[in-house]
């Protein structure tokens, strides 16, 4: 038997970009502290994983970030869907209850290897900010796969 190296090149390396679908999601800063979280959606229409670049800067007080899904797909908007609708899957599908910056900086990538999200329509980050008026810094990173 002999070994061989295998390149994808030409066809296959041109389409590979038509299975993934990536861009920042959050790139916000200075956040105010509030009861109410922060919230960026993303479409799962025609996706089967996705995976979370997170980002969390805080100098004082903390950031929580969480995942949450649904599947109300009859036309509504996603920052009109009622809270009722609206799942935290972030144990579920990522396997940690959320992700904490409490006067620190935290990066931690999530990923729906399972493809548990393939049953969804709206995903969303939420972040609560609380105890700070200082500077924080919420960057996402999200990448789809067909």
């Amino acid at each position: 038997m002999v070994a061989t190296n295998l390149i994808l090149g030409g066809d296959v390396a041109a389409r590979l970009p038509d299975y993934f679908n990536g861009w920042p999601l959050a790139n916000e800063s200075n956040l105010a502290d509030d009861v109410t979280p922060y919230y960026w959606y993303l479409d799962m229409d025609t996706f089967r994983k996705m995976g979370l670049h997170l980002h969390l800067v805080c100098t004082a007080g903390s950031l929580v970030a969480t995942m949450q899904a649904t599947g109300v797909n009859d036309g509504t908007p996603p920052a009109s869907i009622a809270a009722a609708y609206w799942e935290d899957i972030t144990s579920d599908v990522f396997g940690v209850a959320n992700v904490t910056a409490s006067a620190t900086t935290v990066t931690k990538i999530l990923s729906d290897s399972a493809e548990k999200l393939s049953v969804v329509k709206w995903i969303r980050l939420s972040v609560l900010v609380t105890g700070t008026s200082a500077t924080n810094t919420v960057k996402a990173f999200a990448k789809q796969l067909y």
